[in-house]
């Protein structure tokens, strides 16, 4: 019997690590539950209290620590925190965030609005995508200044628009 329960307890000290090594990005949502994102296919999915997976629905999700989750079309764009996470596989520990460069994030909530209501737009997505290169660029050289100026030029220059126009 005590064979058993030691087999009992090895397993169950094995689940969890298999469980964390499943490379999804984990984050608390501020209403409760969890959000899960697949690295393969960025889908994104709330789990609840009662460990029930549910698809996380288009919009802006927001999470405990006070950042936000942005799932367009059923896939999530990604943040730092999960390319950081899905390139190297292994989960980032508090204080190691790529800091994306403050003038790609202001052009995102300019051109997708700060709930991001016009997410679906050409110009969000550009304006997306841009904050993903220099987050790139910063992650590969530490500086994302060239991205950082296309940044700030689409900024003062209003070329991708503002949300609402």
């Amino acid at each position: 019997m005590s064979r058993r329960w030691g087999l009992v307890f090895a397993a169950a000290l094995l689940i969890p690590m298999v469980v964390a090594a499943d490379g999804e990005w984990r984050a608390g949502l501020s209403a409760g539950g969890e959000v899960r994102v697949e690295p393969e296919t960025r889908r994104a999915w709330r789990v609840g209290e009662d460990g029930e997976r549910r698809p996380l629905w288009d919009g802006v999700h927001r999470l405990e620590d006070g950042s936000v989750v942005i799932v367009r079309e059923g896939t999530v764009v990604p943040s730092a925190s999960m390319q950081q996470q899905w390139s190297t596989d292994v989960p980032m520990t508090e204080g190691e965030t790529v800091a994306t460069p403050s003038d790609c994030d202001a052009l995102v909530e300019q051109v997708c609005g700060p709930a991001a209501g016009c997410l679906r737009s050409e110009s969000c997505r550009l304006a997306l995508e841009l904050r993903a290169l220099a987050l790139d660029e910063a992650r590969a050289e530490g500086d994302a200044t060239e991205t950082r100026a296309q940044c700030r030029e689409a900024l003062a220059e209003g070329l991708l628009g503002r949300c609402g126009d």
